[in-house]
């Protein structure tokens, strides 16, 4: 097959799917390393889950407190 029947997509393909590989990997790092994957939105605060964990222990514990005080109807 000569050079000049190969089309402009077939001579160039390779070009085409490394810069798709080189996107992507920009995109990667750009979540996993420069960004934190692993935040959760609560309410108006952005904290680690394990920052969430604990507030909704101390929000339990809270509800519990109201609900063990003396004239609660339930």
């Amino acid at each position: 097959m000569k050079l000049k029947e190969i089309g402009f997509f077939q001579r160039h393909v390779e070009k085409f799917v490394l810069g798709l590989c080189v996107l992507l990997a920009l995109a990667l790092v750009w979540v996993f390393v420069l960004g934190n994957p692993y935040v959760v939105t609560s309410g108006d605060r952005t904290m680690a889950p394990a920052e969430l964990e604990e507030q909704s222990a101390e929000r339990a514990r809270e509800l519990g407190s109201k609900l063990d005080a003396p004239g609660c109807p339930f």
